[in-house]
């Protein structure tokens, strides 16, 4: 029934089906976090974020050069297709794998298992999410996925005697190279595949000539790191850590940006939450992952070298990436970055080879069953339904993911941006407090060209210290041009090298906006909101109703609005930005918008946030709401029984209603469990004192602070 001819036609159709699925799911616009510098990166040979993955950024300028959509559209295409072609290397490593087993089944079941690899992983959510935005990630599996390839073929052909097997490891040791440019995560495996090259061919290490020149061609692709200095020369729009200098080019490689790496308590913390994230059997899918383990036995057997290879990769990988990951100071500083992204971009390699193995796996399950009935295997009938029911099994799957991986209709970090740019006066200085802010609006004004009249602009850590001792010192009259001069006097320290800057010292005076609530103290006193910016000394009169009706109708956009599907990122950034919001109103005392922001934020969290609703909690308490107030804290206290704002919040609702008792113990509570929290030890002390008295408390009990954790 299925012919030979059957070769070509299957991985093509397989190809063109992957490759539909993810140009019709592709964001049309840039998306949150790194896909607005990746692409602004790519647009203008720039330096996005050390080490800036040059390989990336030149594939990314050819494709942002085709006439199709979008420039953000152009690249996530591009991020499509390499994740297209690594769902069809990992179809030819199953079959290389499978294909020379016996008893032979036919070449049909060879095929079908491996394009159950090449789906699997093409569904698996962590993978179809970053095909359809601009990411390294694509590529990065298309660079390894080639290499686990190469290695095969070239272990068969050194066992007999071919004379190209030389040559194939030369092209690894380039592929390597050129891959690291990209992503140096896979440098990762050069341990594990030189020392297996070694195993094989001992003799290798006295071929001196093979030697030097593989290890030229790696050094080769390597060179395309030379890009950094060459390029920064030119003061690309985007050039992050300015790396023309050998110091400079040398921290970006070192990706100093992120702070020393140092094994500390936090450290241990942190890997304990990253093995959390190993969500294997919501990735592949429980029946597949079964499949996987008994595909991988099977090959510890018959293709012993490559599965130990692969194995070897899959615990290099978790193991050295864990451990860069949790020694990094500035992603351990808190939980925020695990918790928030799940990091699912990062577990891609080890995807990778559970899909390897569950299509082995399939192919172990048909061989095992051809074994007894070989009849039933060879049925035209059989292949036919079977065929169907892993075709429909994995489409079904797909749809049911759709919803978490379609970005086709995902324009609200574009409209993010377009909002941020509309609110900010001409010619404003806007300093975005986060990413999704900072990089959405590079993408604005690199590739789109929109409000070229903005500077956008971030400040350094010395930048922010000094900033707040001016603050501090000076609050009454600070002012636009106050702030302008500061960063004119030393751009080169206050401010972090991302853009280029132009002409920035001849700027004059230019109005100050922030996107986000910066942690100054008393800043609150001197802003006021202008739509979702904050403006400095701004002429506007604040308009409480004029507040609440523009969130209101800023919500109910489609854009921006709440719904079941609605994607993470895009609930974190709106997160983020209405708790900045809602802090400003709380600290100014607007406690009913304070209210409806921190209840709008707690809605938009992914998880249940204790510390948002404990700050609606709050807000009810100062507008007289007392049994709202300790219906709110109790819902708190239901997400987190020990946190001492709900308990202190409920026990003054309980003193304000009379019921000193129960405050009593709401506050006891609260010192119990939070020792150094001061408000709960002070409540504590007072309360008792006062009933030790047989007086009725009065209404001075210390209430605890709204600190900002934003």
């Amino acid at each position: 029934m299925f012919k030979h001819h059957t070769t070509l036609i299957v991985p093509f159709l397989l190809s063109a089906v992957i490759l539909s699925v993810y140009v019709v799911t592709a964001a049309p616009e840039c998306t949150f976090h790194d896909s607005g510098e990746l692409i602004s990166g790519a647009y203008c040979l720039g330096m996005p974020h050390p080490p800036s993955s040059p390989t990336w950024c030149i594939l990314g300028y050819i494709a942002t050069r085709v006439p199709v959509g979008s420039p953000a559209f152009r690249v996530h295409i591009m991020c499509g297709f390499f994740a297209t072609v690594t769902c069809l290397l990992l179809y030819f490593v199953v079959l290389q794998w499978v294909g020379h087993q016996q008893p032979a089944i036919g070449q049909w079941w060879k095929q079908l298992s491996a394009v159950v690899s090449a789906l699997v992983l093409a569904i698996a959510p962590g993978f179809w999410e970053k095909a359809v935005q601009a990411e390294i990630y694509t590529l990065n599996s298309m660079f390894f996925v080639l290499i686990i390839l190469l290695l095969g073929k070239w272990h068969v052909a050194t066992l007999s005697n071919d004379q190209h097997a030389d040559r194939m490891l030369v092209w690894i040791a380039f592929i390597f190279g050129i891959g690291a440019g990209n992503y140096m995560a896979l440098l990762y495996y050069v341990p594990v595949i030189a020392l297996a090259v070694v195993i094989t061919r001992i003799r290798i290490l006295a071929d001196w000539r093979l030697v030097l020149k593989t290890s030229a061609m790696f050094v080769c692709g390597l060179c395309i790191y030379l890009y950094l200095p060459l390029r920064s020369l030119a003061d690309p729009p985007l050039d992050w850590g300015n790396p023309e200098s050998l110091p400079a080019f040398l921290q970006s490689l070192r990706r100093n940006q992120w702070g020393p790496m140092r094994f500390s308590a936090r450290s241990i913390h942190f890997i304990a939450q990253w093995l959390r994230t190993y969500d294997f059997a919501e990735q592949i899918g429980l029946g597949w992952l079964i499949l996987a383990t008994v595909g991988f036995a099977a090959s510890t057997v018959r293709k012993r070298f490559m599965t130990s290879v692969v194995t070897a990769c899959f615990l290099a990988y978790g193991i050295l990436m864990m451990l860069m990951q949790a020694t990094t100071s500035v992603l351990t500083a808190d939980d925020f970055f695990i918790t928030t992204y799940v990091l699912h971009e990062f577990h891609i390699p080890l995807y990778t080879i559970i899909a390897l193995f569950s299509g082995i796996g399939f192919h172990e399950l048909v061989t095992s069953v051809h074994a007894r009935i070989p009849r039933l295997v060879s049925s035209s009938c059989t292949i036919t339904i079977v065929t169907l029911m892993v075709l429909s099994a994995i489409g079904w799957t797909a749809l049911s993911r759709a919803d978490k991986c379609d970005y086709s209709n995902f324009s609200h970090a574009h409209e993010f941006a377009l909002e941020i740019l509309k609110c900010s006066p001409e010619n404003a200085w806007i300093f975005p407090w986060y990413d999704n802010a900072l990089f959405t609006m590079f993408y604005m004004k690199v590739c789109e060209n929109v409000r070229q009249d903005v500077r956008v602009l971030k400040l350094s850590e010395n930048g922010h210290n000094k900033l707040t001792a001016l603050l501090n010192k000076r609050q009454a009259t600070l002012s636009d041009n106050l702030i302008c001069e500061f960063i004119q006097s030393n751009p080169e320290q206050y401010l972090e090298p991302r853009l280029t800057q132009h002409g920035l010292i001849n700027d004059r005076l230019s109005p100050v906006v922030f996107v986000g609530m910066p942690e100054f103290a008393a800043f609150w006193t001197i802003v006021h909101p202008n739509g979702i910016v904050f403006r400095l000394n701004s002429s506007h009169i604040y308009d409480r109703d004029m507040q609440i009706t523009y969130w209101k109708e800023l919500l109910s956009r489609p854009q921006f609005r709440l719904e079941t599907n609605s994607k993470a990122n895009f609930r974190e950034n709106m997160v983020i930005i209405l708790r900045a919001h809602a802090l400003w109103h709380f600290r100014t005392k607007d406690y009913e918008i304070a209210k409806y922001l921190y209840a709008q934020a707690y809605n938009y969290s992914i998880v249940r946030n204790p510390e948002i609703l404990s700050y609606v909690s709050a807000c009810m308490l100062e507008l007289g709401e007392f049994e709202e107030t300790i219906e709110c804290a109790g819902k708190v206290l239901l997400l987190d029984p020990t946190h001492a704002r709900a308990l202190n919040l409920m026990g003054i609702a309980h003193i304000r209603l009379g019921a000193y008792d129960n405050a009593l113990t709401c506050f006891e509570t609260a010192a119990k469990h939070n020792p150094n929290d001061i408000p709960s030890q002070n409540n504590v002390r007072q309360l008792r004192a006062q009933l030790e008295q047989a007086q009725h408390p009065v209404m001075n009990i210390n209430e605890p602070a709204a600190k900002s954790d934003i």
